[in-house]
């Protein structure tokens, strides 16, 4: 300003060109008629406004009492935000202060109505003063919870619910919960996902009690539970009643009782019917009667107090058991049990039987029936007169199959018969007849024997004994077939044998004896040596081996050139030398021989493998060399050393050396042969190449 044309001493810098959050300098000079004064000192001061207007209100959740706010700081206009202002409103219209100064960018509002629609603003305070407030922001209120809950009881395994569609907010879906006691609860369902008003709970346990609570849900939370509604699934019926047990004649008692009066969810269908003679340890009489008459009679007892108990059934089970009443009966004798028939040696037939209760009156004695096809029956004993319980059968025939039945007597009548059972009569085996005793390498007798007549009965074992002397005998083994190898056996001891075959009615006459002597293929060949003759021949030698109690009858010689394929050179020599003379080979040859010894067990193991080369001419010099040296009369002349390394003579000693020289390489002379491995060409001329060769 060039001139206030006041003499006020304050000012107010209003340029529009201001920028916020810039620092402006100031100085200020007094003018008169003179003209102006000297500048004041400088001040300095921050251009700045309320700050800007806040953005991103938001609710982020909700619940029946509280709303969370959250939003997002505006520019300060270079002055820092102090706090907010947080107003609210029920309308959208009149807005009353909540918070007159929050410090943070959120706030939880927990003074709040259930259900009721809230709206809110922001506004950011600096020192300048309050911005302005930001969007109205605005919260759908939660749901309601549904008003009604109605539970339907389907099975003993599920429950239906359905609740009334609840008011006010719209719903997303519902939540479910369930409780054993109404006090502990689970989730069972957290989210319907959907507005359906029914849902099936099902793997549920028979006669129990569930109780039920729905919750509604939206995008702003849960609502509160429903009424908590309970229900008890379906099951088994409650027991029968007085039940009662009376004895009528004819061996029998009649029961009595009156049907459950409360069926849980389903009606009886049937009885189960259990039966006691200690009124302890029951078993099942009739498992489901099939029908709702309340009376069963008992039929074919006698002599023994019957304790019952009767259950009723229902679709989802059984109940537990009525009151137990017993009553006695008296009648003939009950069924023989326990009735077998089994076969024995000599054609015989052994009957068995447990005395089965006598009906109230003393067992006096037992019917046995026979029959040949279990359809024509007679009597074996009509009437056996005592109390015993067994009887044999005898002097039948071979391979016939006999069915027997018992029934017990007593003053009243006689029983019902026993069930059928029946054997085939038969015998033990026959006496073996045909037997042999045959030695074998291994120190090994092989038995063996032809198969007797089993007599209606497979044979199932044999048993081999064995002896040394015939007079002390051990059992040496078992077989399940006509043969058996007795083993581990000493070489040149003679072993006897005799055999027994059993079937399921009992052992046979032992066979007659045979024996044989123990022995072994002969032992390895040892001492084994080979040596070449010439270059055709070799010539093999080896020691006798232990024949092993069987002579030995010649020998088995084979041939190799690698030490694993073989051929046979003498399959056997069929005589007890031991050297042979292998012919026909190729000179300078490796070979192979392995022999091993035959006798009347067979042929033993090999000896070890020899290796023997034949006989041929020496190989050839490789390592020739020459050096030569002035000759010690005449300077003219030069000495030449010739030197070599020995080849392989390849079988017989080398004698000498031939020495050829050449001074072309065509013509050859002899130098004198030598003995040694090297030579001397004496008196040559010098600078003059001379070839040499030797041969051995």
């Amino acid at each position: 300003v060039a001139d206030t044309g006041n003499t006020d001493t304050d000012y107010t810098d209003t340029d529009a060109t201001l920028a916020t959050d810039t620092t402006y300098y100031y100085r200020v000079s007094a003018i008169n008629s003179f003209g102006a004064g000297d500048p004041s000192n400088i001040a300095n001061a921050l251009a700045g406004d309320v700050p800007a207007q806040v953005t991103g209100l938001v609710i982020t959740s909700a619940t029946t009492s509280t709303l969370d706010l959250v939003w997002v700081a505006p520019s300060d206009n270079g002055y820092a935000i102090s706090g907010y202002k947080i107003e609210k409103s029920t309308d959208g219209t009149n807005f009353t202060t909540l918070v007159a100064s929050n410090p943070d960018l959120d706030y939880t509002d927990t003074s709040l109505n259930t259900n009721d629609l809230y709206y809110y603003q922001i506004s950011a305070i600096n020192s300048f003063g309050t911005g302005t407030t930001s969007a109205i922001g605005s919260a759908p209120p939660l749901p309601t919870a549904p008003a009604t809950l109605s539970l339907t009881v389907v099975t003993d395994v599920r429950i239906d619910l359905t609740w009334s569609n609840p008011t006010g907010a719209e719903e997303s879906g519902f939540k479910i919960e369930r409780s054993p006691d109404n006090t502990n609860w689970s989730i069972i369902v957290a989210d319907t996902g959907s507005t359906a008003l029914t849902y099936s709970n099902t793997g549920l346990t028979a006669l129990t009690d569930y109780y039920y609570r729905v919750s509604t849900l939206n995008a702003s939370g849960e609502s509160s539970a429903s009424s908590v509604e309970t229900a008890k699934t379906f099951g088994a019926t409650e027991a029968p009643t007085s039940l009662t047990a009376s004895s009528l004649t004819g061996a029998q008692i009649k029961l009595d009782w009156d049907a459950p009066t409360v069926t849980n969810g389903a009606a009886v269908s049937g009885y189960k019917i259990e039966r006691s003679t200690d009124n302890t340890n029951y078993s099942v009489l009739v498992a489901d009667t099939g029908n709702t008459d309340e009376t069963y009679t008992d039929t074919g007892i006698a002599g023994t107090t019957y304790y019952y108990r009767v259950s009723a059934i229902n679709t989802y089970g059984t109940s537990p058991p009525s009151n137990v009443d017993s009553a006695l009966a008296t009648d003939v004798p009950a069924q023989t049990t326990n009735f077998t028939a089994t076969a024995d040696a000599g054609n015989e037939i052994d009957l068995a039987w447990t005395a089965p209760s006598n009906g109230g009156s003393a067992i006096t004695g037992y019917q046995i029936e026979r029959s040949l096809d279990n359809t024509n029956w007679s009597d074996l004993v009509a009437d056996t007169g005592n109390q015993l319980i067994a009887y044999t059968d005898i002097n039948l025939t071979t391979n016939q199959t006999y069915y027997y039945r018992v029934s017990a007597i007593n003053l009243v009548g006689t029983g019902t018969p026993s069930v059928v059972d029946s054997d085939l009569a038969g015998d033990v085996p026959n006496q073996i007849t045909v037997i042999t005793a045959t030695a074998q390498a291994g120190s090994e007798i092989v038995v063996a024997w032809t198969a007797p007549v089993n007599n209606a009965y497979a044979i199932t074992v044999y048993t081999i004994e064995r002896s040394t002397d015939q007079t002390n005998w051990i059992t040496d083994g078992t077989s399940a077939t006509a043969s058996f190898t007795s083993q581990s056996l000493t070489n040149g001891t003679t072993y006897y044998y005799k055999v027994t075959a059993t079937n399921a009615l009992g052992n046979s006459l032992v066979s007659a004896t045979v024996n044989d002597k123990a022995g072994d293929i002969p032992s390895q060949v040892t001492g084994f040596t080979g040596v070449a003759l010439d270059d055709t021949r070799i010539k093999i030698d080896w020691t006798t081996p232990a024949d092993n109690s069987y002579a030995l009858s010649g020998y088995k010689i084979e041939q190799s050139l690698d030490n694993t394929n073989w051929s046979t050179v003498v399959a056997n020599t069929n005589s007890s030398a031991v050297t042979y003379t292998v012919t026909g080979l190729t000179p300078i040859t490796d070979y192979y021989h392995k022999v091993s010894a035959i006798n009347g067990l067979g042929e033993g193991t090999s000896a070890t493998s020899v290796l023997t080369t034949t006989m041929g001419v020496p190989d050839a010099i490789t390592t020739l060399a020459g050096t030569a040296a002035v000759n010690s009369s005449n300077t003219q002349r030069s000495d030449i050393t010739i030197t070599w390394t020995a080849p392989n003579a390849n079988g017989t000693p080398i004698t000498a050396y031939n020495v050829q020289v050449s001074v072309d390489g065509t013509t050859w002379l002899n130098l004198p042969n030598v003995t040694t491995t090297n030579a001397i060409h004496s008196n040559t001329i010098n600078d003059t190449d001379f070839s040499y060769r030797v041969y051995s």
